[in-house]
């Protein structure tokens, strides 16, 4: 019976918010890949021609959707990618895909396989600093005005992203020289979007991007203590915030 049936599934959860590095770090852990099979996986054009949604991607990162899912130890790479993004194309997909949205100019989500990134990118940030699904959707709504206008997205998640080489696991608190470090990454120093996801975001990160609301907010900032986000309409507003929130609770 044990010969009929094989070698038994390891159960592993994607916890919504990890990142590349630390899935491929779990995975190899239980012996289901090689460390860095996953972070340097070299066909990613192979598997653009199987999936779609993946056109405009460098990295799998924000592809790997959180869910369960079941892997045979020492499984091939291709095997472990295709199980990640058929779950993908299955649950997220179906999400983003009838969704007539778009923002613009230029950097909009709408029904084409090549915007699909881009819409991953913002749920990545949602996902990495706001845990309340509404606050999300009105945090999208202030991403989306900044772009809009050109002003910095000042997203701290993505610098400590940049800092800790593609981790968040026991990677250290930013400190304010950090910000001044200029990358991709630092979305203090460059406009625009980062040019991938920072994590991989759940399906409620997602749908809060596409369900964004439109708000007289323009910056907010999330109390350390009990992770509510705060929301302000101009920077006296915001500074005032970041005094009683922040500072205070150093």
């Amino acid at each position: 019976n044990i010969l009929l049936s094989g070698p038994k599934d390891i159960p592993i959860l994607i916890s919504p918010g990890m990142a590349l590095r630390e899935i491929d770090d779990r995975l190899s852990q239980e012996g289901i890949i090689k460390n860095g099979d996953l972070t340097n996986y070299e066909n990613l054009e192979k598997m653009k021609n199987i999936y779609g949604f993946l056109a405009e991607a460098d990295s799998l990162e924000g592809f790997l959707l959180p869910d369960t899912y079941k892997f045979r130890q020492n499984s091939d790479i291709e095997t472990a990618i295709t199980k990640f993004l058929d779950n993908f194309e299955n649950k997220a997909m179906s999400v983003i895909e009838p969704t007539d949205y778009s923002y613009k100019p230029g950097w909009g989500v709408d029904k084409k396989n090549d915007s699909v990134l881009k819409l991953l990118i913002i749920a990545s940030y949602l996902e990495k600093e706001i845990p309340d699904n509404e606050e999300r959707k009105i945090a999208a709504g202030i991403i989306e005005k900044r772009l809009k206008i050109g002003m910095p997205l000042q997203i701290d998640a993505t610098v400590l992203y940049n800092k800790c080489l593609g981790r968040f696991l026991e990677c250290s608190a930013l400190v304010k020289s950090d910000l001044k470090k200029d990358s991709e990454y630092n979305t203090y120093t460059r406009r625009g979007l980062t040019p991938t996801p920072i994590a991989n975001p759940s399906l409620d990160a997602i749908k809060a991007v596409i369900d964004k609301k439109d708000s007289n907010y323009l910056f907010y900032i999330s109390d350390p203590k009990t992770k509510k986000t705060i929301f302000s309409e101009n920077l006296e507003q915001h500074n005032i915030n970041r005094a009683k929130y922040l500072l205070n609770n150093k």
